[in-house]
């Protein structure tokens, strides 16, 4: 994508929206920050700002003239101070969304309602061992728009959440995980249905070359997973799998779908 000089509005001083912000503005973008906080509230966040970065203070309404707004995961992509922006066609997206059109490295996204951080530092971890280069980053430690700035060789590590994949469109992420979905959020996504639908986003653009991992034993997660196009792979702790790893007594055992 090609940022400079465009009009980027930025809602929420939060962690994510202060990368982003920094990240657009030294890409020549015209950057606005918002937030329904004042700007009392908000000091210590505008310390971290990069210079150029505008802002306003007590509004979550992007600015008329925005050619694209980016919404920090506690944004409500659903919030009436976005009807506006959508109703003359800007695009919406979310940090997680920006930060994959600019990078150029293989994903692998986690997400589910328990583990997701676990499960990211350890992948991360095992990769690094194995010699590795990796970022690990996304909802747990460093937001993914700062990790493009130095992109490794091989792969990306990101703990997604449900917020992050509200403003996904072309997410799609090589490897993808989905741990359990059980009721979570729900003051904000209302239904079961619409948060596992959320989750199913992280794997609704991949293709048969890429590879989806799946918790054999959640019903959700089974429902979600239909007519996906990945490869599938499963893990269980209760029964056997036709492909992939399963706890059986005190062992780990792991099949590929072979006879």
């Amino acid at each position: 994508m090609k940022f400079k000089n465009k009009n980027i509005s930025i809602i929420g001083m939060a962690r994510s929206g202060i990368a982003a912000a920094n990240f657009l503005a030294e890409q020549g973008a015209r950057v606005t920050l918002l937030d329904g906080k004042s700007k009392e509230v908000l000091g210590d966040a505008l310390k971290q700002l990069a210079s150029g970065v505008s802002t306003v203070f007590q509004s979550s309404q992007p600015l008329p003239d925005a050619d694209l707004v980016v919404l920090s995961p506690g944004v409500d992509i659903h919030s009436p101070d976005l009807n506006s922006a959508r109703e003359s066609g800007t695009e919406i997206i979310s940090e997680l969304e920006l930060a994959y059109r600019v990078s150029e490295t293989p994903i692998i996204a986690i997400t589910g309602t328990n583990g997701k951080s676990t499960t990211t530092s350890l992948i991360g971890l095992l990769l690094e061992q194995g010699g590795k280069d990796v970022r690990v980053g996304g909802n747990i430690g460093v937001p993914f728009i700062s990790l493009v700035k130095d992109q490794p060789r091989d792969y990306m590590v990101l703990e997604i959440s449900s917020f992050q994949l509200e403003g996904a469109v072309q997410f799609h992420p090589h490897f993808s995980i989905i741990l359990n979905i059980t009721p979570d959020h729900l003051d904000r996504h209302k239904t079961i249905e619409h948060y596992a639908k959320l989750k199913e986003r992280i794997a609704a653009r991949q293709t048969q070359d890429d590879v989806l991992i799946l918790n054999h034993d959640d019903p959700w997660v089974h429902r979600v997973a239909a007519g996906k196009r990945s490869q599938k792979w499963y893990f269980s702790m209760s029964e056997p799998v036709e492909r992939g790893c399963y706890l059986n007594g005190d062992h780990v055992l792991f099949k590929d779908g072979e006879k």
